[in-house]
């Protein structure tokens, strides 16, 4: 090919190779992707534009050697330009060969193939993780053809690929799956297998387009639900078992410390009418007993209005949720509180708390267990100071109730909302259930509750969180 032809090719280096390897001739190509000047190429080594590896391996001789024996040699690796950076080459070195067929130089054609690769390389790259896929993906034509068909397809659907490939896709797995020329993310659907069988499937349909938009296809990816619905019906059943089984619970605990009522009653009756018509006639010891008769029954009856209490709550299965101002709760709930505050000359402080969703009769039986507790917990000879605050985070509001009192063994701090549990023994009044409703209000608030404290006198902290409204703005302080 006449050089003037030659020299102007941008797009292919194009030069001559000498048999001892000298660089011999140049066009606008070899400036343009590797970088040289005429001058700075022409009576240069050809095994400069080869990486150290591939000279180390003396890949330029054994490549003009294969020239001179077959006509020509294929070049595709990686080679070096001026400035050292190195591109993937797709090339040929020809032999020129002189009257009796002896080689007398070599042409080389060298073409930038980086981005080709780097393509192909993507390409393989997807093609493997579609081929793993434990989800069934085909790609199909704007008009809904099969043009591709996974392993994992094959798996589902029963189909091999070739039985598959150029079908309608609605034709193969059912009419829901088509392409509808809009995307689908996640449609829960049933298709048909091969056998017949229904199959529940997740299906996410996207359309691929070129840079110009024009639509090219789709692609198809079949997620299998069956083991996900089996295991929602399974939870489900179990919920709906648990929940009546709860509602058996919550009845018989209900009915159970409902008529114990009547003869704790009874007994109490019936023993301070001993007492009023026998006192001091029975002697002392008998008059104990009696006393100790009456102390038990009293606590028992306690214990059976905290049982009620314990098993009111949650029992209605919805709950009546409405705005409630916590702000005003705990000003109702100081009122309730009154005779005890003055009593122990309590100062109580509350901050900003805020708005929420809830039950307002569970909100201030919360409020008021958590405050008796906190009055009833009180430091020795020192008027309690309890602080009640609010704080907004993520999405939820955290309510604490931080007092200076006895505090507790931060051992004990999961064990005291157990019902009936006491960490203070019977030094102090109470049956250990009112930090057990506590959490029961909480927890059937979609919230949570827990304590602590740094040792016995210390003082404690009661943390509880609730929902968080859209715009619940908190309302202003007060004592």
């Amino acid at each position: 090919m006449p050089d003037r032809l030659i020299r102007p090719v941008r797009d292919y280096a194009i030069f001559v190779i000498d048999t001892n390897g000298m660089l011999a001739s140049w066009n606008e190509g070899v400036g343009c992707i590797l970088g040289y000047t005429e001058q700075e190429f022409l009576g240069q080594r050809a095994s400069m534009l080869f990486t150290p590896e591939d000279n180390l391996g003396d890949a330029p001789r054994q490549e003009m050697e294969q020239a001179a024996r077959e006509g020509c040699a294929s070049d595709l690796r990686w080679h070096l330009r001026k400035d050292g950076s190195r591109f993937f080459c797709d090339g040929v070195l020809t032999a020129i060969r002189g009257e009796e067929g002896e080689p007398t130089g070599y042409t080389k054609i060298m073409r930038d193939a980086t981005a080709r690769l780097a393509m192909e390389q993507q390409a393989a790259h997807y093609a493997a993780l579609v081929a793993s896929s434990h989800d069934a993906i085909a790609g199909v034509t704007p008009k809904g053809m099969v043009m591709s068909w996974n392993p994992a397809a094959e798996r589902m659907f029963g189909y091999t690929a070739a039985e598959a490939t150029g079908k309608p896709l609605s034709r193969l797995v059912g009419p829901e799956s088509a392409a509808a020329g809009e995307p689908v993310v996640g449609k829960e659907t049933v298709c048909l297998t091969k056998d017949g069988q229904a199959l529940h499937v997740s299906v996410t349909l996207s359309p691929i387009r070129e840079a110009s938009g024009l639509l090219t296809g789709y692609s198809a990816i079949f997620r299998d639900i069956e083991e996900r619905r089996r295991a929602e019906q399974l939870m489900a059943a179990q919920a709906r078992e648990l929940h009546r089984s709860n509602d058996e619970l919550q009845a018989f605990a209900y009915t159970a410390s409902h008529d114990l009522q009547e003869p704790i009653r009874t007994v109490v009756s019936l023993t301070q009418l001993l007492a009023r018509n026998h006192s001091g006639s029975l002697g002392a010891e008998t008059d104990g007993m009696i006393s100790l008769i009456l102390e038990a029954a009293n606590r028992m009856s306690k214990l059976v209005r905290g049982l009620l209490d314990y098993s009111r709550v949650g029992a209605e299965p919805e709950l009546r949720r409405q705005p409630v101002n916590l702000q005003d709760t705990i000003k109702t709930t100081l009122q309730a509180l009154d005779f005890a505050i003055r009593d122990s000359e309590a100062v109580i402080r509350h901050h900003d708390l805020p708005t929420v969703l809830a039950d307002e009769h569970e909100m201030h039986q919360l409020l008021q267990n958590l405050l008796s507790n906190a009055l009833k917990y009180r430091s020795r000879g020192e008027p309690p100071r309890i602080d009640v605050e609010a704080s907004r985070q993520a999405g939820e509001w955290l309510i604490t109730i931080r007092d200076d009192g006895l505090g507790f063994d931060p051992r004990h701090a999961e064990h005291i909302f157990g019902i009936f549990k006491r960490v203070h023994g019977q030094r102090y009044p109470g049956t250990g259930i009112g930090l057990a409703i506590c959490r029961k209000i909480v927890e059937r608030h979609g919230g949570r509750i827990w304590a602590e404290s740094e040792g016995h006198g210390r003082g404690a902290a009661f943390h509880f969180t609730l929902p968080a409204l859209a715009d619940s703005p908190g309302a202003e302080s007060g004592s």
